[in-house]
């Protein structure tokens, strides 16, 4: 799945989408400084989509690969037994890093990995969204130019399409986020 940047992380501002870290509304968390997200942080931001009558059967969980290694490494005890998430969730241990496409889970969520959002330094930022309570609003129908003239002397086309979308979340508590610090 392509994730475009504007739709995680756009201001809204100079006609831009206004993503999902800067929706008005949104749940979330904002943990201290270097400090890697827990399993009951996970946990949290899911009972709080379910407290909002959102679904995790349509949620997904979207966040920097470097984010997704460091939840992947929390073991059990003081640090030294098995691996947390490896262990309770088959999904990530079925998951196989091929490249886009891969197939993750994250407690029985889909994850989506994206180096559109900042990873695991100050202000990073996971983002757990049941895609349901998000809508997706088209402004103008798409049009497309064909200019043959600019590019005459050279037999090629110059094609123009233009398309103005954005979306709105349609019950914000929907959407869940957890920073970074």
């Amino acid at each position: 799945m392509e994730i475009d940047a504007a739709m995680l992380t756009g201001t809204g501002t100079s006609n831009t989408i206004t993503g999902f870290t800067s929706m008005a509304g949104t749940s979330g968390v904002t943990l201290g400084a270097s400090v890697v997200p827990t399993v009951d942080n996970l946990l949290d931001a899911q009972g709080s989509l379910l407290a909002a009558n959102a679904s995790l059967d349509t949620a997904s969980w979207f966040m920097h690969p470097d984010m997704f290694t460091r939840l992947r490494k929390i073991r059990e005890g003081s640090g030294t037994g098995t691996y947390m998430l490896m262990n309770g969730d088959a999904g990530i241990a079925a998951g196989t890093v091929t490249g886009p496409g891969s197939s993750f889970r994250l407690l029985n969520v889909p994850f989506y990995p994206t180096t559109q959002l900042p990873g695991a330094q100050v202000g990073g930022k996971l983002v757990l969204a049941d895609l349901q309570q998000v809508a997706v609003g088209r402004d103008t129908a798409p049009s497309l130019g064909v200019f043959t003239e600019t590019f005459a002397d050279s037999d090629q086309l110059y094609l123009r399409v233009v398309a103005r979308y954005d979306i709105k979340p349609l019950n914000a508590a929907g959407v869940y986020i957890i920073t970074t610090a």
